[in-house]
């Protein structure tokens, strides 16, 4: 389909979308694309749909959650014929996919294992944001979780989480190069801010030739002084996209496959954009996450996301998988939890979940 829906065929989906019976849409809900997921004006509401032959990518991200209903596959027997002429254009991650990873622990193994990540961020007001990150990426596995944060936020992240070793930052700039030397990974941008504070860390950490996961306000400040670089996984909602892009978050979301290419052609490394249906892209393969819920949307669920992706860098894991697992584990985390709800869901309530998630059965 190419523009809007003609006004004889919208009626008769509006009047459809008026009716209270199941509707079943058949490859693909009327009025959606198939290619990205944007709409063209009216679109089928769907209970469930049924794509043919090849899955659709349109039908996991974008505006497709609101139409597809409960989705289904049916390759009407050309299965691997199919993949012998057609290359997919994406790969949707599978819980199996994940196990194949989450390998059992080493029984002599030790903290030394399984990687120093440094998270950095937390300027005044925003000591929740580092606090988040810092204890996800514990509850995900890492060996040693450092955090640097402004002095009046270390107390309080050591009194609530004594296993996080934070440091208060002011001026000094030996103590930020002492412990980007110790850290294997650095995590950087929640609550950061853009203040004289957050930019003096900016600059001296996000050159730092480290594996790094950029979020929120780092990718804000990202936007501001771009570069290019190959260890480096930065996780924009649409809005950090746009800013990054220098487009509306409308042209994002209108081709969200399109935004995170590119995304990874400017910046380099691996991108996660993020919301209904995730993507993950490193410049040759792309993943697509379909798990999550309405319940994440509330502050925080970006910064439990990048301490996740930055404890699975910590013990070994590659940047795209680090990604593409971090995104499952976070999103799966938040269906399991909103078996009591999504409404009034906290991102602190995900922690019990990811710690079950991470490990392998």
């Amino acid at each position: 389909m190419k523009g809007e829906v003609r006004s004889d065929i919208a009626d008769r989906i509006s009047w459809i979308n008026q009716q209270t019976t199941p509707v079943i849409a058949v490859d693909v809900p009327s009025g959606l694309c198939a290619d990205t997921g944007t709409t063209f004006g009216v679109v089928s509401k769907a209970s469930q749909t049924i794509s043919f032959i090849g899955f659709k990518q349109g039908l996991t991200t974008g505006q497709a959650a609101q139409y597809c209903g409960e989705r289904y596959f049916a390759d009407l027997g050309m299965g691997d014929q199919l993949l012998n002429i057609i290359a997919p254009s994406a790969y949707h991650v599978t819980e199996s996919m994940v196990r194949s990873l989450l390998s059992v622990r080493s029984r002599v193994a030790h903290k030394g294992c399984f990687g120093r990540v440094l998270c950095i961020g937390g300027d005044l007001g925003m000591a929740g944001a580092i606090r988040l990150s810092s204890e996800a990426c514990a509850r995900a596995g890492a060996g040693l979780t450092s955090v640097i944060t402004r002095p009046d936020n270390a107390l309080s992240i050591v009194m609530m989480r004594p296993e996080i070793m934070a440091i208060g930052w002011q001026d000094s700039l030996n103590t930020v190069v002492d412990k980007l030397t110790w850290s294997d990974v650095v995590v950087l941008g929640p609550g950061l801010g853009t203040s004289d504070w957050g930019q003096s860390l900016f600059a001296q950490c996000h050159h730092v030739d480290k594996p790094c996961v950029v979020d929120a306000d780092g990718l804000n400040l990202l936007a501001k002084a771009p570069d290019y670089r190959e260890n480096r996984i930065i996780t924009p909602h649409p809005g950090e996209a746009a800013r990054l892009l220098n487009v509306s978050i409308a042209e994002v979301e209108a081709d969200r496959f399109a935004a995170i290419q590119r995304l990874q052609q400017n910046y380099g490394g691996v991108v996660v954009l993020k919301g209904a249906g995730s993507l993950i892209y490193d410049g040759d393969t792309l993943w697509i996450c379909t798990c999550g819920n309405p319940g994440m949307a509330t502050g925080g669920m970006g910064d439990v996301l990048s301490g996740i992706i930055g404890a699975l860098l910590g013990q070994g894991f590659a940047l795209a998988e680090a990604a593409y697992v971090g995104v499952w584990i976070h999103s799966r985390a938040a269906d399991l939890c909103a078996q009591s709800g999504e409404r009034g869901m906290l991102v602190s309530d995900l922690f019990p979940f990811i710690r079950q998630l991470v490990n392998p059965r």
